[in-house]
């Protein structure tokens, strides 16, 4: 319903005489049915063509959505229209309609209708890794191209609006594209067309106004902060945008979707990544002299074939591929996955394809040079000696792990590049990079008993788990934002995953491993021992990126799904 406050009601008859009243009025829909019914067909054409510029946008200009909150009446016939004429899906929906209310006085309600916002800055275009987004030079019209997306969903979490819509059964994203095709014959887009109170229309804006002050057209109560893609939508009212409204499902807490491929995948990666740290550091202290135990000298957990094969960098590679694998899964289309590198310029998951490929590609060569090492010891040389200078190994080494903390770092930016606050902080390099850490380092010392790594991994543990709960902080805020609401989730819906993650970390991160640097636990089940702490870690690590996604609580229009 437009804006309507309680005491425009009618007097002298109560609740009765509400009633009454209505009855004798058409609706906004009956009244649209009433005017095509009563033209014949005449009148139309003006009708909708008042719902479009008369001309074409200028260099400076574009086309942008016009929303008249005082005209909208909630009715989603826009919703319909769009569902209908673009063939979406059951479950699929390209404009939504949402409620604001005044939480306090209760007397003001408002209804907001919104689709794509054809941002001057668009953020599904910047993460795409597939530049499957483009933004018409001439109409200003964000349009997603089918053809060249995989289905890898960054663009859902990179829009702020929720616009982006994934359609399972054709692996691929789709979205409003502003009905180009009917704009293109100088008719009106579904939305437009089927809004019985012309609530809707097109306009022509300057993207050089909506970049210098985005607040002022879309300052709208309860909405995502515009700067960060400045939306070109424009809504309006003769009351003006009033501040204090609210949308009514502001306090609604609901899980964001878990990605479980991509939890899978994240884990695998930096326990990789720390595993091949931690390699590099304990063959360049053993290269400067360092004390330490020696893979070929019996204090290994597990029996090796020869005292130089090199068991532990064919596992390290092994946990690289490995995440390579679990990533495609993510992917609605994996036959395109070549086409990861294309967004480079502006994706940061485009780079973290990137640095991925460079990782498999120096752990490849240090196994490389470690295997040619072994051949020659087993066999006659092959070579005359020039594999085999540490010198060699040690720069494949160092450049193995220089591409570790290049995945790390990307694989952070990925989540840190987007409008969910709880993404958006340094502190998911952290967590990433200590995940890295007891992930990692739990396998390599299953593999060479460097008992370092017990004193390592019950800090980590705890620091990790500090920075976990520095969500908690947020439970008692006065206003519902999203870092409340992953803080509600965590201490009520998920509480019992969350402390079953904090339980499983403490035993397999701090306990054991202290228990074992202490001698308690030796002998024989020593590398049992080793691989419980490690299975413990890992089901902790895969909790915590579980609660990582359905915590990350993300910003949404009034209404959005």
């Amino acid at each position: 319903m437009p804006a309507m406050s309680i005491d425009s009601l009618p007097t002298g008859g109560g609740l009765l005489a509400l009633f009454l009243s209505e009855q004798q009025s058409l609706t906004a829909v009956e009244r649209f049915s009433a005017y095509h019914d009563e033209s014949n067909g005449h009148g139309q054409e003006r009708y909708y063509r008042n719902l479009l510029p008369v001309r074409e946008p200028l260099p400076g200009e574009q086309f942008a959505f016009e929303v008249d909150l005082d005209r909208c009446s909630g009715c989603k016939a826009c919703v319909t229209a769009c569902h209908s004429l673009n063939g979406l899906d059951d479950d699929e929906t390209w404009r939504s309609v949402g409620l604001l209310h005044d939480p306090a006085q209760k007397r003001m309600q408002q209804t907001v209708t919104t689709a794509c916002h054809h941002c001057a800055d668009p953020a599904c275009a910047n993460g795409c890794p597939t530049l499957a987004y483009e933004k018409d030079p001439v109409t200003g019209i964000v349009k997603h191209l089918d053809d060249q997306c995989f289905g890898c969903q960054y663009c859902l979490l990179k829009c702020p609006y929720d616009v982006p819509q994934y359609s399972k059964k054709r692996g691929i994203v789709r979205k409003c594209d502003m009905c180009v095709g009917r704009l293109r014959a100088g008719e009106a887009p579904a939305c437009v067309q089927a809004c019985p109170t012309q609530a809707i229309r097109i306009v022509l804006v300057e993207t050089k106004t909506i970049g210098l002050d985005p607040d002022k057209s879309f300052g709208l109560a309860g909405t995502p902060d515009p700067a960060y893609t400045k939306p070109t939508t424009r809504y309006v009212s003769k009351h003006g945008l009033q501040p204090a409204l609210q949308p009514v499902d502001a306090h609604q807490i609901r899980p964001e979707h878990a990605h479980m491929p991509l939890v899978f995948m994240l884990v695998a990666s930096q326990m990789a990544a720390g595993f091949w740290i931690f390699h590099a550091l304990r063959t360049m202290t053993r290269f400067v002299g360092a004390s330490g135990p020696s893979t070929g000298s019996g204090t290994a957990l597990t029996p090796l074939q020869h005292p130089e094969f090199p068991i532990t960098e064919s596992i390290g590679l092994a946990l690289v591929f490995l995440s390579l694998g679990l990533s495609l899964l993510h992917l609605g289309r994996p036959m395109l996955a070549w086409k990861a590198f294309l967004g480079w310029r502006r994706s940061w998951l485009s780079r973290e394809v990137i640095a991925f490929g460079g990782l498999a590609g120096t752990a490849s060569l240090t196994l490389l040079l470690s295997l040619i090492k072994w051949f020659n010891s087993v066999f006659p040389p092959i070579d005359p000696g020039l594999f085999s200078k540490p010198a060699l190994a040690l720069s494949c080494l160092a450049g193995t792990s220089l591409m570790c903390l290049a995945v790390l770092y990307a694989s952070a930016m990925v989540y840190r590049d987007t409008p969910r606050p709880l993404w958006a902080t340094r502190l998911t390099l952290w967590r990433f990079s200590l995940s890295a850490i007891l992930c990692g380092g739990a396998v390599y010392f299953i593999l060479t008993g460097w008992k370092l790594i017990l004193f390592i991994l019950p800090v980590t543990l705890l620091v990790k788990l500090a920075l976990e709960a520095r969500v908690l902080n947020h439970r008692e805020d006065d206003d519902p934002n999203p870092l409340w609401k992953a803080a509600q989730l965590i201490t009520n819906q998920l509480g019992r995953i969350w402390r079953l993650r904090v339980t499983l970390g403490l035993i397999g991160g701090a306990g054991l491993p202290l228990l074992m640097a202490s001698g308690i636990v030796s002998g024989s089940g020593l590398a049992i021992w080793a691989l419980f702490i490690t299975l413990l870690i890992a089901a902790g690590e895969l909790l915590e990126r579980y609660l990582f996604f359905t915590t990350g609580i993300a910003p949404r229009m009034p209404g959005g799904r």
